[in-house]
């Protein structure tokens, strides 16, 4: 895997350890744990990163920019 570029937030989730020192933050994951729960251990903990990163930039976590509606309602 090459490392991750210079101005890229982004963070690691991973059981891993050599996986994990590709990125600037990381979040160890179990080794032991059960196939079944591995999404959800993997993903919140991204979607929340994601979440305050956002809030720390000062962007609009309620209206992303690039985001439009693609029906429109009257």
């Amino acid at each position: 895997m090459e490392k991750v570029a210079e101005q890229a937030d982004c963070i690691v989730i991973s059981d891993s350890a050599d996986v994990r020192e590709l990125g600037r933050n990381s979040v160890e994951l179990s080794a032991n744990l059960p196939e079944w729960l591995s999404p959800i251990c993997a993903v919140l903990p991204g979607q929340l990163f994601a979440y305050h990163l956002a809030k720390t930039k000062g962007f609009d976590v309620d209206q992303p920019r690039g985001l439009n509606k693609v029906t429109i309602t009257k």
